[in-house]
């Protein structure tokens, strides 16, 4: 992210970029903006029965349930609940 790269604050960016604060912080949470001082939280998920041998199953809230062949990378499953948290 540009203001991440840049070392400067919300404002001193908005400033420069001829925004507003509001609009760089609309755009820092819209796009997952995380800084060092505010990790990304991790939420432990418990397998509820054997894994499939030929692919993966996730069950979502609300009944929807994705398949998908082999077992899903960690990168994947990140993209995936972005994604899911923008929608």
């Amino acid at each position: 992210m540009q203001l991440q790269e840049s070392g400067l604050t919300p404002g001193e960016f908005a400033q420069q970029h001829g925004v507003t604060a509001a609009t760089v912080q609309y755009w820092r949470r819209r796009h997952g903006g995380r800084t060092a001082a505010a990790p990304p939280r991790f939420l432990e998920v418990q397998p509820l029965a054997a894994p499939a041998a030929d692919g993966y199953r996730l069950e979502l809230p609300g009944g929807v349930t994705l398949l998908g062949p082999g077992q899903p990378s960690a990168g994947f499953l990140c993209e995936l609940v972005r994604h899911l948290r923008a929608v």
